[in-house]
């Protein structure tokens, strides 16, 4: 029985610590084993599947960066993220989600501070993370306002309404 663990470890050249024919015996303390059987792919597929979800904020994060430094314009981000959205395995209802909260940021970018910026970039970046642990994107992006920025940053700068 051949360990496909061990020959995806092969074919990216990495050193697996499984030797490359597994018996039962063994195979039964793998992580990937599962009701009697060998879940590698299905277990692979499920955590891929879910990493992909923020693909989008990775877009939207690195179009806003080329639209500020002057290397694309406003449509040419949009249809950036749009792309990046595209591969993020996002059900219909949550792209909707992550439209409405995509223009916030995007109406918020517009009139932020540098030091506001960095704020909303930080922000966007936890907002694609939490997404990727498998919550709605309203929800993920609740949570990452939730986070003290300041804090986590050790950054400490004056709000301009106070």
């Amino acid at each position: 029985m051949k360990c496909p663990l061990a020959d995806y470890c092969g074919k990216w050249n990495i050193e697996c610590p499984l030797p490359l024919k597994q018996d039962k015996e063994k195979c039964q303390n793998c992580y990937f084993w599962r009701d009697g059987k060998c879940r590698y792919k299905r277990i692979m597929a499920e955590e891929l599947k879910n990493s992909m979800r923020g693909l989008g904020v990775l877009g939207k994060r690195a179009a806003i960066k080329a639209k500020q430094k002057g290397y694309i314009d406003k449509e040419t981000a949009r249809s950036y993220e749009e792309a990046s959205l595209k591969y993020s395995n996002l059900r219909s209802k949550e792209q909707r989600e992550y439209w409405e909260i995509s223009r916030a940021y995007d109406e918020e970018w517009g009139k932020a501070s540098p030091e506001k910026r960095a704020e909303l970039e930080w922000r966007m970046r936890q907002w694609a993370g939490f997404m990727e642990t498998g919550l709605s994107p309203s929800e993920a992006d609740k949570k990452a306002k939730q986070l003290n920025y300041e804090f986590w940053s050790g950054m400490k700068y004056e709000d301009e309404n106070s």
